[in-house]
């Protein structure tokens, strides 16, 4: 039986985009534009910090992409109840007109949802990528620093790549659900 209504998969997905681009993103914009500031204040002691800043502006400008994108996502959320506030004449009557907006608008809302989201995984891959990057100071040779030191950069770069990993994964996940009960 095909539902009345465009369901989204999982059905709290226009939720956790909400958070995403409503709390996770604008927390680590500020991070990274923090980040900025402390590179460009102590850039001497960093051995790529040039390379470290063209990481950390890239992601302050993703993340700030996927705040906005997401604002302009959120425009298209519409549920069922909403509709039935909004128009209880036209809900009751099964209008075919009705349902058909709240498809182009659930329709809408994963592009702009996806475009967020894509936004958001980029802000934190640069991000993440850009912390082994100033944990190597700058030296002669780069054996010759502390171990310790270069531990903590192998575990930043380690988790650069789980996080790399997780959203490829993540990415070949089903994101649709078909009524008749399969996920595509």
């Amino acid at each position: 039986m095909k539902p009345r209504w465009k369901v989204p998969f999982p059905y709290g997905y226009g939720a956790s985009v909400d958070s995403m681009g409503s709390i996770s993103a604008p927390l680590l914009a500020a991070t990274s534009t923090a980040l900025l500031g402390l590179v460009l204040t102590l850039g001497d002691a960093i051995r790529w910090s040039n390379a470290a800043l063209f990481l950390l502006v890239g992601a302050s400008f993703a993340f700030v992409s996927a705040v906005q994108l997401t604002f302009w996502a959120r425009r298209f959320v519409v549920t069922p109840s909403e509709l039935a506030e909004w128009w209880p004449e036209r809900f009751e009557s099964r209008d075919s007109e009705l349902e058909w907006e709240q498809r182009f608008h659930y329709e809408r809302f994963l592009v702009w949802a996806e475009r967020a989201k894509a936004a958001y995984n980029s802000g934190v891959l640069l991000l993440l990528a850009s912390i082994p990057v100033m944990l190597v100071p700058k030296g002669p040779r780069l054996l010759d620093v502390n171990h310790v030191r270069l531990a903590a950069a192998a575990l930043a770069l380690a988790a650069f790549l789980a996080e790399a990993v997780w959203i490829w994964l993540a990415l070949r996940r089903p994101h649709r659900f078909d009524p008749v009960g399969s996920v595509i």
